[in-house]
C-alpha cells in the first residue's frame, strides 16, 4: 500500500518552511500570511501570487516548486503475516527434505 504525503521545502535551499513563517503582500495589501496555507493566494485582498520568495536563501521559485510528493510504501499486517506464513511454509518443506 502507498501512502501519499506533501512536503514544503525550497527548491533552491531545501529550507522548510514552519507553520508560523508569515510572508507579506507586497506590493499589494501589505497582509501578512502563511503563504501555503492559501496556496499562494493573499487571503486580505486575493492576489495570487505566482513565486515565493525563500525566506532564509531568499531566492525567488515558482510557488508550486516548493510542493515535493512523497511517496512511502506501508507494509500491513495482513501482508506480515502472510509473509511470516510463506517463510515458515519453506522452513518446513527444507526440513522435510534435509536442507535445515
Amino acid at each position: 500500500m502507498k501512502k501519499r504525503e506533501v512536503k514544503l521545502h525550497c527548491p533552491k535551499c531545501n529550507w522548510e518552511p514552519r507553520q508560523t513563517s508569515n510572508w507579506v503582500c507586497k506590493p499589494g495589501c501589505r497582509h501578512s500570511w502563511n503563504t501555503f496555507d492559501t496556496n499562494g493566494a493573499c487571503p486580505a485582498c486575493g492576489k495570487a501570487w505566482k513565486v515565493t520568495q525563500c525566506l532564509s536563501c531568499l531566492a525567488f521559485s515558482a510557488h508550486a516548486d516548493w510542493y515535493h510528493e512523497l511517496i512511502r510504501d506501508e507494509t500491513t499486517e495482513e501482508q506480515k503475516e502472510r509473509v511470516t506464513a510463506r517463510l515458515t511454509e519453506i522452513l518446513l518443506q527444507m526440513e522435510e527434505v534435509g536442507m535445515e
